[in-house]
């Protein structure tokens, strides 16, 4: 190799060593930046890991109260549901217990209506045999005043043919 070439050979290695140590500064610019960057991103990350894991605490809080309201309202729920069931088995008791009276009452209206037709019958009964006794009692009146009539003709038919007898 000639001085040339090698002068040749070294200043492009120079060139070539200008070349990288420009864009290893270029490269270690990007990294600082891109470090600066992530490390923006990571404390930005560390404080939204930080508010999430607050609201999660929080929702976690909220979900441990609204978790024990409805285990109260479901407690609730079964006590009034229960309290609920005795007033309709208490409400079903009495309506049969009033079905069972009225059936019962039902009963005793229809004995007594049944009565009451039978005791009708026998005053009508009565009352038609009252109405012939008095028909009968007017026609034998009547016989009496007739014969009573005929038995004062007659004695004054008597008192008549007394009296001329003793004339």
């Amino acid at each position: 190799m000639t001085p040339e070439r090698l002068q040749k050979e070294c200043q492009q290695l120079k060139n070539r060593t200008q070349y990288l140590e420009c864009q290893l500064d270029e490269m270690k610019a990007k990294l600082a930046e891109a470090e600066s960057i992530a490390m923006k991103k990571s404390d930005e990350n560390e404080r939204r890991s930080e508010e999430l894991t607050s609201k999660v605490a929080q929702l976690s809080t909220n979900i441990d109260r609204l978790e024990s309201e409805i285990a109260e309202m479901k407690m609730q729920q079964l006590e009034r549901s229960t309290e609920l069931q005795l007033r309709i088995d208490i409400l079903e008791a009495q309506k049969k217990d009033a079905d069972e009276s009225l059936g019962r009452l039902n009963e005793s209206l229809i004995a007594a209506r049944a009565e009451l037709e039978k005791r009708l019958s026998e005053r009508n009964q009565l009352s038609d045999q009252l109405t012939e006794l008095k028909a009968a009692l007017s026609e034998k009146e009547g016989e009496l005043m007739l014969r009573d009539a005929k038995l004062e003709s007659k004695e004054k038919e008597l008192i008549s043919a007394s009296e001329a007898s003793r004339v």
